[in-house]
């Protein structure tokens, strides 16, 4: 191992940057004290993003209790058409659901907390409709989110409504 540096912006988790002698990069991410399956969560949430394939998603290496060990993706330019197609790809990722309910078929986690799925039986395209409609409605009355956020919740919802 060449080094090993903390990245910035992680919210839940400490993130790090390791480097191996021969150029090569991961990225591990850890939480003291996490819940036991959160980053198999995570991995599992990760790997169905990937299947999809909307979104350029990292490769997992490795998953334990306190750590996962992930594929290192090059920055994304931070230009505003750059978050444009991003906010595209968002969407179609949304339009490309394919669950029994609505969101995750499962329980998981939002950063730390445990997040229960509370989804109807079955989902159809009116309950689908209905949390779109919500959803557009909450972003399109916000005044202060950032135009490139704006930007991206707007495609979402626009795609919802699609």
């Amino acid at each position: 191992m060449a080094s090993i540096r903390p990245m910035s912006g992680g919210y839940v988790a400490d993130v790090w940057l390791v480097t191996y002698a021969d150029g090569s990069r991961v990225v591990g991410k850890t939480v003291a004290d996490a819940p036991a399956d959160m980053f198999r969560t995570e991995a599992e949430g990760l790997a169905a993003l990937r299947t999809i394939g909307r979104l350029q998603t990292p490769d997992v290496f490795a998953v334990t209790d306190q750590l996962i060990l992930l594929e290192a993706l090059a920055a994304r330019d931070d230009s505003e058409s750059s978050w444009e197609a991003f906010a595209h790809d968002l969407a179609a990722l949304h339009r490309s659901t394919v669950h029994e309910t609505f969101g995750w078929a499962r329980d998981g986690y939002l950063g730390r907390s445990y997040s229960r799925i509370p989804g109807p039986p079955a989902a159809t395209s009116s309950s689908h409709g209905t949390a779109c409609s919500a959803i557009w409605m909450s972003l399109s009355s916000s005044t202060s989110s950032p135009v490139r956020i704006g930007a991206l919740w707007s495609a979402s919802a626009i795609a919802c409504r699609n």
